[in-house]
C-alpha cells in the first residue's frame, strides 16, 4: 500500500478531514495535501512518530514500510490480559507472520518450548534412574 493510501485509510477510519488530520498531528495542511495527491511518496520518521502518538492504534512499521500490521491491536489499558493477547495474536496471525521480527519471536518461543520439554524429559529420566 502506498503512502497516500495509508494516510487516506487513517483519515477515513478516524472519520476526520485532511485538514483535521494535519491539525491533530501538528503538521502543515500542505504536507497532508502533498501526501494525499501522491507528491510525497515517503513519510519522514518524525511525521510517522507524530501520527502514532495521536493515533496510537496504527503501527510505525506499517506507516514506514510495507511490513507489519496496520493496527496495534493490544489493548490501550495499562495492563495486558494473557487471554486478550493470545486472541489478538490468533486473530492477526497471518498478518503477523509477514513481519520478520514476529517470525523471530515465534522461533524463539519454539526453541524455548523444545528446551523446556527436553529439560522435563531429562529430569524424568534422572528421577527414574534415582528411583531404580
Amino acid at each position: 500500500m502506498v503512502l497516500k493510501d495509508k494516510i487516506n485509510t487513517i483519515i477515513v477510519e478516524q472519520k476526520i478531514s485532511g485538514v483535521q488530520f494535519a491539525e491533530k498531528i501538528g503538521i502543515q495542511k500542505s504536507a497532508v495535501y502533498n501526501i494525499l495527491k501522491g507528491k510525497t511518496k515517503k513519510l519522514n520518521p518524525e511525521t510517522a512518530k507524530k501520527i502514532i502518538t495521536v493515533f496510537s492504534e496504527y503501527s510505525y512499521s506499517w506507516l514506514m514500510q510495507d511490513e507489519g500490521v496496520k493496527v496495534n491491536a493490544l489493548p490501550k489499558t495499562g495492563s495486558l490480559d494473557a487471554v486478550e493477547v493470545a486472541e489478538t495474536v490468533i486473530n492477526n496471525f497471518d498478518e503477523l507472520m509477514k513481519n520478520k521480527l514476529f517470525n523471530s519471536f515465534i522461533e524463539n518461543i519454539k526453541l524455548a518450548a523444545r528446551n523446556e520439554a527436553l529439560t522435563n524429559l531429562f529430569l524424568k529420566m534422572e528421577e527414574k534412574k534415582n528411583n531404580s
